[in-house]
């Protein structure tokens, strides 16, 4: 589940998350590998937060470098605890910035 609100904005600023488990990945234009890399990574810590990692389904994928570090920028949905999904949410993720320039 994935909480609303400037709390939850912050979380995901920094823990953010292609998702191989599922298959259910949608990409902006075609990545390099190393921008690859940055939204395996992202996606992988937005996963360990969900309560049903399994079910998470992204979309929208890309790496931005606006801000100079490489930014992961998407859309995630996954189940609630009560087995639906919650609808598409935005998310970013700068956790990545670490792994190489």
């Amino acid at each position: 589940m994935i909480a609303r609100g400037p709390a939850s904005l912050a979380f995901l600023f920094f823990a953010i998350t292609v998702t191989q488990a599922s298959g259910q990945s949608e990409f902006r234009g075609d990545p390099s590998a190393k921008e690859f890399a940055y939204i395996d990574n992202e996606t992988a810590v937005l996963k360990r937060r969900l309560k049903d990692p399994d079910s998470a389904l992204f979309r929208n994928l890309y790496v931005s470098r606006k801000l100079g570090a490489p930014i992961v920028c998407g859309e995630v949905n996954a189940k609630t605890s009560f087995g639906g999904y919650l609808g598409f949410q935005r998310f970013l993720g700068a956790s990545a910035a670490g792994i190489e320039k």
